[in-house]
């Protein structure tokens, strides 16, 4: 049950999404006896969810789902006391997270220093170490040659992935199967040109005999 703090701030909650996932949430802010607010664009005007959703507004012409500020002011003019931001589009941004927060809006989510320290692959896998999550086998520090993959390779095996920090969503990623790929991948180039940074990772291909191998329980 949730407390009476909890159901003060879900009275009036803003959803910050479309489609079956402002569905979903419009559902649970029903059974928690509060009230959905949902932002639409002209597209979504007779959607489900905009049909379902208590109250529903027009965001501003030529904004969007990802427009920070049209959704915060759209907030403020509705009187809401929470934003849930479904997942996508403005869900990863701890930047509008922090400017709900500052605005007195409950946000719905992660923190923004945890969305900053798990959003960077680098910073994440260095969070996990220092709470004593073991990740997969991997560097967590920048790797920019391919002797590095190599010297990893030949203590942990191949395949192995390079990871771009600022890539998300499967994007970003090179698996390399041997010393030969190692050596002539274009991802340390394509890095570098992009000012990107590369981690190094074991890449699991069967979860539970790879981590086994590698002595991660």
């Amino acid at each position: 049950m949730p407390t009476r703090a909890t159901t003060r701030v879900l009275d009036r909650v803003l959803i910050a999404n479309r489609g079956e996932i402002a569905l979903r949430v419009i559902r649970t802010v029903r059974d928690l006896g509060g009230t959905s607010i949902l932002p639409y664009t002209p597209e979504d005007l007779m959607s489900p969810a905009a049909e379902l959703a208590d109250e529903a507004y027009a965001l501003p012409e030529g904004s969007g789902y990802t427009d920070a500020g049209a959704v915060l002011a759209l907030a403020r003019e509705t009187g809401a006391q929470a934003i849930h931001p479904g997942y996508g589009f403005l869900s990863e941004d701890d930047a509008f997270a922090q400017a709900v927060i500052d605005a007195g809006i409950a946000w719905v989510g992660p923190s923004p220093g945890a969305m900053r320290a798990l959003g960077d692959k680098m910073s994440a896998r260095a969070t996990a170490e220092r709470a004593g999550v073991a990740p997969v086998p991997g560097i967590t520090g920048s790797v920019t040659q391919p002797a590095t993959v190599i010297a990893f390779a030949a203590e942990h095996g191949y395949p192995v992935a390079l990871k771009r920090t600022d890539g998300g969503g499967g994007r970003g990623i090179t698996v390399l199967t041997d010393d030969d790929e190692a050596r002539s991948t274009p991802a340390f180039a394509s890095a570098s040109a992009g000012g990107a940074t590369l981690i190094l990772e074991k890449f699991v291909t069967a979860a539970v005999g790879a981590l086994e191998g590698d002595g991660v329980t």
